[in-house]
């Protein structure tokens, strides 16, 4: 005897949620994120975000890290920021003010410790006080779309 299963939420949560997705992959300001995101996980719970890791490339940074200036700081600074790597993009959707507060420092050590990260490969700046994760050594979502943001990396020419 074959079990059925069935649909435990309303069709119209999925329209919902797709469309609460679209919008998240708009510029969007940290607190708007954080609001839409919030709505988004109501209709649509989230399994566990995982993140991909290089893990040769992932060894390297370490190696990297510890080779450096204040490897303590830039490798808490690390950790932290993977986890606020967004799918899709590998944007880090916190101020260097939320790392900060999460690695109990100051948020003039967190700026120093992202220029460090970028410095070493681990991340790159995308505007004045914007970072994404490099998706040459950590992705959160389909290995297209990491392509397609290394390819933007990729020096034209």
């Amino acid at each position: 005897m074959a079990a059925k299963v069935r649909r435990l939420r309303p069709k119209a949560h999925d329209r919902i949620a797709d469309a609460l997705q679209m919008v998240l992959e708009l510029p969007l300001g940290p607190a708007a994120r954080s609001e839409l995101a919030d709505a988004l996980s109501s209709y649509a719970p989230t399994p566990w975000p995982y993140l991909m890791l290089n893990r040769q490339q992932a060894r390297e940074i370490v190696r990297r890290i510890n080779a450096a200036p204040r490897p303590g700081t830039t490798l808490g600074v690390w950790i932290v920021a993977l986890s606020y790597a967004a799918h899709r993009t590998g944007e880090i959707e916190a101020t260097r003010q939320e790392l900060a507060a999460q690695l109990g420092i100051d948020a003039d050590e967190v700026s120093r410790a992202l220029s460090r990260l970028v410095g070493l490969g681990a991340l790159t700046r995308t505007a004045r006080g914007r970072y994404m994760v490099h998706p040459a050594v950590a992705w959160s979502g389909s290995l297209a779309d990491r392509a397609a943001a290394e390819r933007k990396l990729e020096p034209a020419g």
